[in-house]
């Protein structure tokens, strides 16, 4: 059976999180006025998205576990394209990457998290290179996000797990 408790758990605190990074980073950050427009649609179309595919994972049904699994990618995909287009003018976009890796860790096990993790972080260290991140301690903060975001996402598989087997 598909997590859909777990499915509304995430879109419950994960989404408006999104929503207030990406609206503070249009409002904040000095952004070329198309990419804050850009950046807007791309969250209103995921934040869309997410409620729709909630709504039809809790109805249950044979497609539940790929409509999951799609809302997943395109989560992530969502996420590349607002880290790649604000990463150099509102820092705090990296935090998008924590999201994908932290939600599968609460829906499957350690190996599919670290899997997760792996991409995430090369995801990340190809969009700070070609974006032109430079000098030793910009890439040590990308490194120590990188390790954030294997550190909570671990734990959260961990306790995740844990709660499970208590519940038995």
């Amino acid at each position: 059976m598909f997590k859909t408790k777990q499915i509304k758990l995430v879109s419950t605190y994960f989404t408006p999180f999104a929503i207030l990074l990406v609206l503070a980073g249009s409002v904040f950050a000095k952004l070329d006025p198309k990419v804050s427009l850009l950046a807007v649609v791309i969250i209103v179309f995921t934040m869309v998205m997410n409620l729709t595919t909630e709504n039809l994972t809790e109805k249950g049904g044979k497609h539940a576990k790929t409509l999951g699994k799609a809302r997943m990618l395109l989560n992530f995909t969502a996420n590349v394209l607002l880290v790649y287009m604000l990463c150099l003018q509102w820092h705090p976009i990296w935090l998008l990457f924590v999201l994908t890796p932290v939600a599968n860790a609460v829906y499957s096990d350690a190996r599919r998290t670290i899997f997760m993790c792996i991409v995430t972080a090369i995801v990340m260290l190809l969009i700070y290179f070609v974006r032109g991140l430079s000098g030793v301690i910009s890439w040590g903060e990308v490194l120590c996000y990188i390790a954030f975001i294997f550190v909570i996402s671990l734990f959260v598989n961990k306790l995740a797990q844990t709660l499970k087997s208590t519940n038995r």
